[in-house]
């Protein structure tokens, strides 16, 4: 359940999209019978322009990440997950079926049942509140991330993590470490950290502990990662409930724990706006990888 304030915001996030996108005259008409608090509050609000596109609920769940799924499925029957799993797309509908061994035929439905199961299916994986239409969202410049791939989340917040790697490296002396750094690196990653020798980095995560690596190339990754998920998780930090929902179900289930807590120590707006700019940096550079 949305606590009253949430709701509110909420409420006000919505009413301001369907009045922008009434005739100028007709919205002052509306806004003018609204309680002045609220008025002022509508017609601050910004929301994406042009507003994002839709995606139903069918799509939404088959951009999900399959690990989302596991606890709840592993509670149905054979037959039951048959049905469940016929309401997917193709593609997700084959990756979770070989996961939970279920063959083929599956069900067909009519266009209205279809929908109604997709709710009653959508109520029982997040049975907290949905959350808004893309097309509602409030503006911000991480929008795009909504309907992103989990494969470029992820490679986005390991770029992010790359800062720290970089940032690092300049006191690091030992050839053994940086030849094994090295390898540790995919060649796109080593030609990012290049870019980013240079660029401004407004908040410290305190040292990744380089000159005492022990070598494992694993723990390395690991680590990168999870430093490139905080500082994606700064720059949420400002963004909506609601974006950071469909962002963090991009992502494997368990690595989103720290999407979904804020930063502990309190950043500034201006370290957030940087970290913003290392994020969209970071993205136009995977970007040229994946695409």
């Amino acid at each position: 359940m949305i606590p009253q304030k949430g709701l509110q915001a909420r409420s006000s996030t919505v009413l301001s999209s369907l009045l922008k996108r009434m005739p100028e005259n007709l919205r002052s008409s509306y806004i003018k019978f609204l309680p002045e608090l609220i008025a002022i509050e509508v017609s601050l609000e910004k929301n994406h322009n042009p507003p994002l596109v839709d995606l139903s609920l069918k799509e939404i769940l088959g951009q999900i990440d399959d690990s989302w799924y596991i606890e709840t499925f592993s509670k149905f029957s054979k037959s039951d997950l048959l049905f469940y799993l016929s309401l997917f797309p193709e593609k997700k509908r084959a990756s979770l079926a070989e996961r939970f061994a279920i063959q083929p035929p599956f069900y067909l439905f009519s266009e209205k049942l279809e929908l109604y199961a997709l709710n009653l299916l959508f109520g029982e994986l997040f049975p907290d509140d949905p959350p808004l239409p893309l097309s509602y969202l409030p503006d911000s410049p991480l929008a795009f991330l909504c309907t992103a791939s989990g494969e470029k989340l992820h490679k986005l917040s390991f770029y992010l993590g790359l800062f720290d790697i970089s940032l690092e490296l300049k006191s690091v002396i030992n050839g053994s470490i940086l030849k094994h750094i090295e390898k540790t690196l995919f060649p796109d990653e080593i030609n990012f950290c290049r870019e980013i020798s240079e660029f401004r980095h407004p908040l410290s995560l305190g040292q990744m502990g380089l000159t005492g690596w022990n070598e494992d190339s694993d723990l390395l990754r690991k680590v990168i990662f999870e430093r490139g998920l905080y500082r994606l998780s700064i720059a949420l930090s400002e963004a909506s409930p609601d974006l950071i929902w469909y962002v963090i179900h991009l992502l494997n289930k368990e690595s989103t724990l720290k999407l979904e807590k804020l930063p502990k120590t309190s950043i500034d707006a201006k370290a957030i706006n940087i970290v913003m700019e290392q994020t969209l940096f970071a993205w136009k550079g995977l970007c040229t990888v994946l695409d």
